[in-house]
């Protein structure tokens, strides 16, 4: 119960223990793929417990140091925080949120062939990799926590693939987040359109 942080209780633990006993490879190779599992599986711990360090001991405190609004908003860690405000930089730099949705690479790309220039499908991708790939990740935990952004995405996913609805969010999420640290206000979920 204690490895799967309280998400399965005893009973789903005994059900998967006797499930793997009968279900992963072959019996000769039973021992080798035992070591090669808790080999994993401590390689997987040292490098949570190490995140987890980072986290503790250089982003918080240097995070601390800035004035923020997004601690109280559900789905947005505090490395996702951290890379979102490193990258950001100082919100008046940008006109308006479309300019900070531009400077993630979020903005459509504009396609022109001979005489007719028009907007594409795709996002241009200029800008700060580093932040697309983090509001991109952080639409995907923000829509798990709140209902708002989940139904939006729900209602892109019908018309869309999910990897584009997923984008959508993470460039509405841009704005949303880009006026919350302007403003220094709380998460509305009734601004989400």
């Amino acid at each position: 119960m204690s490895a799967s942080q309280g998400h399965f209780g005893p009973e789903t633990a005994v059900k998967l223990k006797e499930l793997a006993a009968t279900s992963f490879g072959i019996p000769e190779g039973k021992q080798g793929f035992t070591t090669c599992l808790k080999t994993l599986a401590s390689l997987y711990q040292h490098f949570d417990d190490l995140l987890k360090s980072i986290e503790t001991e250089i982003i918080l405190p240097l995070l601390s140091q800035v004035q923020h609004p997004f601690s109280e908003f559900k789905g947005f860690s505090t490395v996702q925080t951290a890379s979102f405000v490193s990258e950001l930089g100082n919100p008046h730099n940008f006109d308006n949120a479309d300019a900070a949705v531009a400077f993630f690479g979020y903005d459509p790309s504009i396609s022109q062939s001979g005489k007719r220039t028009g907007q594409g499908k795709h996002i241009s991708k200029c800008g700060t990799k580093y932040g697309r790939e983090t509001m991109y990740l952080t639409a995907r935990s923000c829509m798990l926590h709140n209902p708002v952004l989940k139904s939006k995405y729900n209602r892109l996913k019908k018309s869309r693939f999910w990897k584009d609805a997923q984008s959508i969010l993470a460039a509405d999420l841009i704005k949303i987040c880009y006026a919350m640290y302007r403003d220094n206000s709380a998460f509305d979920p009734n601004k989400i359109y």
